[in-house]
């Protein structure tokens, strides 16, 4: 549980306070940024060679992301969760409906990245309802992520958590994420706790980013492998090995390996990770 916890924390580390200046996100703002556009991925466990499930990513036609959809679980649980997303000149809006199936009830959840005149993220607001234990009523827990800094590069070096008071650092290295470090004293208490990376020399062009998306797949409360340009930790490359400490201890190294299509695009990622197991996921590009 404890390491869960770590990769949720690191996890909401990576966002951010709105301002009124314009952020240009015309097509060829975005053009210019050469992404590699992702319309599906596909995720399969080994040894088993099952199916766990798929994501699905829609865009308009200035490849802005309209809508994503979550089927982790191949509908075990329910018909698969479509987040819908809606811009302004500052702010990333994004909403997921919920569902009642049998016995599992998933309500509405909201949010929104606000975005300075550069285009860098300031501050996210996350809207999580849940039931209040005592009382039983619905209540909607907006939980913030905001100062943000960012190096001259425009790469994340801060965050700060107020729900759990949590500041955490990054540091960087030729473009490339190289340490995550969690700190800070509050409702969750970590020792000295940080992720290091190595990277391929294979170049990250990928939306959502592979490198942070399928880390944390979820519906939204994760952003950073969506706008990882926008909250600065997207990496320039792609990413070979994770290197997860835990009190200054060496917990596990994920190692992941690719195939690619003749564009030089990743198709296929294997990611073994010590704890949970092998993963194929299969990717499929929006432009062929």
């Amino acid at each position: 549980m404890k390491h869960f916890f770590l990769l949720l924390a690191i996890s909401f580390a990576f966002f951010s306070c709105s301002s009124d200046d314009q952020v240009d996100t015309s097509s060829d703002t975005l053009a210019k940024k050469g992404y590699d556009y992702i319309s599906k991925i596909e995720v399969y466990v080994y040894p088993q060679g099952y199916k766990q499930g798929e994501y699905v990513f829609t865009y308009d036609n200035q490849k802005r992301l309209l809508t994503f959809s979550n089927d982790l679980f191949h509908n075990t649980y329910g018909p698969p969760r479509v987040a819908t997303v809606t811009y302004t000149d500052s702010i990333y809006s994004y909403t997921t409906k919920g569902y009642i199936t049998g016995r599992i009830v998933l309500e509405d959840h909201r949010g929104a990245m606000y975005l300075d005149k550069q285009g860098r993220a300031t501050k996210f607001i996350n809207e999580a309802p849940y039931k209040d234990p005592l009382t039983d009523e619905p209540v909607t827990a907006p939980h913030t992520k905001d100062s943000l800094i960012y190096n001259a590069d425009g790469h994340l070096t801060s965050s700060y958590i107020h729900e759990i008071n949590l500041k955490n650092t990054f540091k960087w290295e030729n473009n490339d994420l190289v340490k995550a470090t969690v700190g800070g004293k509050g409702k969750i208490t970590y020792g000295n706790t940080f992720v290091r990376f190595e990277y391929t020399n294979v170049p990250n062009r990928t939306f959502p980013d592979l490198n942070i998306f399928r880390v944390y797949p979820s519906i939204f409360n994760r952003n950073e492998g969506i706008w990882t340009t926008q909250t600065g930790i997207r990496s320039a490359h792609l990413v070979a090995k994770r290197h997860v400490f835990y009190d200054n201890k060496l917990g596990k190294t994920n190692t992941d390996s690719y195939k690619f299509d003749d564009k030089g695009r990743p198709i296929e990622l294997m990611e073994n990770d010590v704890y949970y197991g092998i993963r194929k996921y299969v990717i499929t590009y929006l432009d062929k």
